[in-house]
């Protein structure tokens, strides 16, 4: 990982930053201290393109959800589930 200085990324700030949407992680430092890390955007919610069939199969193979029948108090679920840790 390299590091670089405040002054140097803000004189270069397009060139790191393409290095970044290469993959890279830069360390960011000011008075000799590192003070932040520079790296790729992590976006769990992206997921990969899947072909609908594919997706169809993968979700054909997944357990029905379980159905709680009458009232549910969430609360006193919440209470217990606290209280037995």
């Amino acid at each position: 990982m390299e590091r670089v200085q405040v002054s140097e990324l803000q004189a270069h700030l397009r060139e790191y930053l393409e290095r970044v949407r290469a993959g890279e992680t830069l360390l960011v430092a000011e008075d000799g201290e590192t003070i932040a890390s520079l790296g790729p955007c992590v976006r769990p919610y992206e997921l990969p393109a899947l072909p609908s069939d594919a997706l169809r199969f993968a979700l054909k193979d997944l357990p029905p959800a379980p159905l709680i029948a009458g009232d549910v108090d969430l609360v006193a679920i919440l209470r217990e589930s606290r209280d037995q840790r």
